[in-house]
């Protein structure tokens, strides 16, 4: 013990620096779970680049979704602009309707005379009735395709 404590003393710094290791081993605990580290390691990266294609995804369906979003409302705004010329269409319908049934009873009271006069009234009027009938047609289909606009905006 004299010899180690004298050699420590005159060593001093050469006893210190062997006395302490660089790299300490590792203990075995440390050196199983190395494995189970790495691996979990790698699954973070793993589950943080999926994160990561999952984000972008979204943020594409996103774009995709206020597209189609806009695509609608615009198609929404062209059904409207239709309904309004359709209703113009029925105004005029009606008023045809009115000169027709005015142009036969004028036709009527002529008498022999307004005979032919009559024959175009009633040809008018047929029309005007026909008019509005493909206008209430046009405006049931209208009102589906404006509930599926509806719904689809709901959707999105």
């Amino acid at each position: 013990m004299r010899d180690l404590t004298h050699t420590a003393g005159a060593g001093g710094s050469d006893a210190l620096v062997v006395s302490i290791p660089c790299n300490p081993p590792l203990n075995p605990l440390t050196l199983r779970q190395q494995p189970l580290i790495s691996q979990t390691a790698e699954d973070a990266s793993k589950g943080q680049k999926q994160v990561q294609q999952a984000v972008t995804a979204i943020n594409t369906v996103t774009v995709e979704i206020t597209d189609s979003t806009q695509r609608v409302e615009a198609f929404a705004g062209q059904i409207h602009d239709i309904t309004k010329a359709l209703e113009v269409i029925r105004g005029i319908a009606e008023q045809t309707n009115l000169l027709a049934l005015n142009a036969a009873i004028a036709a009527a009271r002529t008498g022999e005379q307004g005979r032919d006069f009559a024959v175009v009234a009633d040809e008018v009027r047929a029309l005007a009735h026909r008019t509005q009938s493909s206008t209430g047609e046009i405006e049931a289909m209208i009102d589906r395709i404006r509930n599926g606009v509806d719904e689809a905006v709901h959707a999105m």
